[in-house]
């Protein structure tokens, strides 16, 4: 499961490189927040469920590595969306900035 979200993972990481880069630090951290957000019930719904695959860490483990994975998805879909618009292009200081 690892090995086959990192192409996921690099995608999203390339672009938290690019919007940092062009000083999108500010929509970032709002969308980080946003995706932490939608996480969260993955993660209790896991947590709740995980109890009963206890027995067998494996299936526990895969699951958590599920989860990871479907939040990577969730943060490239919402990273390459941004980095489709022109909301992130903006040249010379931003407005507030400094």
């Amino acid at each position: 499961m690892v090995a086959l979200s990192q192409p996921v993972n690099g995608y999203a990481f390339v672009l938290d490189g690019v919007l940092i880069g062009a000083g999108d630090s500010r929509w970032l951290a709002g969308a980080q927040v946003g995706l932490l957000v939608a996480y969260l019930p993955m993660i209790a719904w896991l947590n709740a469920h995980t109890s009963s695959l206890s027995a067998d860490q494996t299936q526990a483990i895969t699951a958590l590595w599920c989860a990871m994975a479907a939040f990577m998805i969730l943060r490239a879909v919402v990273l390459g969306l941004r980095a489709r618009s022109d909301g992130w292009a903006v040249t010379g200081t931003r407005a507030g900035g400094h």
